[in-house]
């Protein structure tokens, strides 16, 4: 099992992975290489084959200047477990920046549902119920269409 991040009572965030072996009950933490993500909390990790997906998350920044507002992410991630390494995906039309969003793989391509977005550069956050598709293959974002009564935003 892999972690990543997380933050603080006080929100201070991190940037470290972990790793648990379930086996043996014992954690790891590897000293990876590679464009490393910035430290975060409520991010999603996913697998697919040999490579951890990290996407979205939060930070807040540090107490001073005070009554800085949050910093939501876009940055996507993927990890290679069998090489140790880091890669920041960049380019192309991509989801907003979120954080406490959902995420999973499916044929082929990481989804995420919901989560939370901005609306402006300046100015209050939203709940959202969109859902976006990664193709993991072509390193392509989508944003889906979906039929029927969606789910309410979370």
């Amino acid at each position: 099992m892999f972690v990543f991040g997380g933050c603080t009572s006080t929100s201070s965030t991190f940037n470290d992975l972990w790793e648990l072996n379930l086996s043996q009950r014992s954690w790891h933490r590897p000293i990876s290489v590679g464009a490393y993500p910035s430290p975060k909390a409520c991010a999603s990790l996913v697998l697919h084959d040999d490579k951890l997906v990290l996407f979205g998350g939060w930070t807040h920044p540090s107490l001073y200047p005070l009554h800085q507002s949050w910093k939501l992410f876009s940055e996507l991630h993927i990890y290679s477990v069998s090489e140790n390494r880091w890669e920041l995906v960049e380019g192309g039309d991509r989801p907003p920046a979120m954080a406490g969003h959902s995420a999973t793989v499916h044929r082929g391509s990481m989804v995420v549902f919901g989560g939370l977005h901005k609306q402006r550069s300046i100015g209050h956050y939203t709940s959202s119920n969109d859902v976006w598709t990664f193709d993991l293959t072509s390193k392509v974002w989508q944003l889906e269409t979906t039929v029927g009564e969606p789910p309410l935003p979370r």
